[in-house]
């Protein structure tokens, strides 16, 4: 079953909202969106983030992509494919 609230917040986390053009960290678009339920989810998406980050780098950003969203499918059921892909797009631009 899929966690839709944890889903929108990591979407917005790297959108931010209204949505910029590249990926980043935006803490203050959660809290702004998510109000009161925004320092849970940020705890959440945090533990999201380092555990995608002790995933093997790749010098094809396209395979690395898939690797985390892979590795958030299987450990993270919860995630929409969404959510997995703004992950895996924050840490390949992260990379570049």
């Amino acid at each position: 079953m899929q966690d839709e609230l944890l889903s929108r917040a990591v979407i917005v986390y790297v959108w931010g909202n209204p949505a910029w053009q590249v990926p980043s960290s935006h803490p203050e678009a959660v809290r702004d969106v998510f109000g009161e339920q925004a320092d849970q989810l940020l705890v959440r998406i945090e533990t999201l983030l380092r555990e995608v980050g002790t995933i093997q780098f790749d010098d094809d950003l396209a395979i690395y992509s898939r690797r985390i969203q892979e590795a958030l499918r299987l450990s993270h059921p919860e995630l929409s494919r969404e959510a997995g892909v703004a992950l895996a797009g924050k840490l390949t631009y992260a990379w570049r």
